[in-house]
């Protein structure tokens, strides 16, 4: 599943490399998207690393190969 996490603030580069292979994106204010191809597994860990370097969680869609929104949680 492709899944596409949104957090609060812009990441630095430790920040960034702690999300290596995810595709990093600066969106607009002050937001970073964090997107990537991730089985559940991973989702989690992508979650703990959010949590462990003290981001604000701003929400979490799983999107389908066109791109559009199968879920979201905010």
């Amino acid at each position: 599943m492709r899944y596409v996490i949104t957090v609060e603030g812009r990441l630095g580069t430790a920040a960034r490399a702690a999300f290596g292979g995810m595709t990093i994106t600066a969106t607009e204010g002050s937001r970073t998207s964090l997107e990537g191809e991730l089985d559940q597994s991973a989702l989690f860990g992508i979650l703990l690393k959010v949590q462990s370097l003290a981001l604000e969680l701003v929400g979490v869609r799983r999107v389908d190969r066109e791109g559009a929104s199968t879920l979201a949680v905010v």
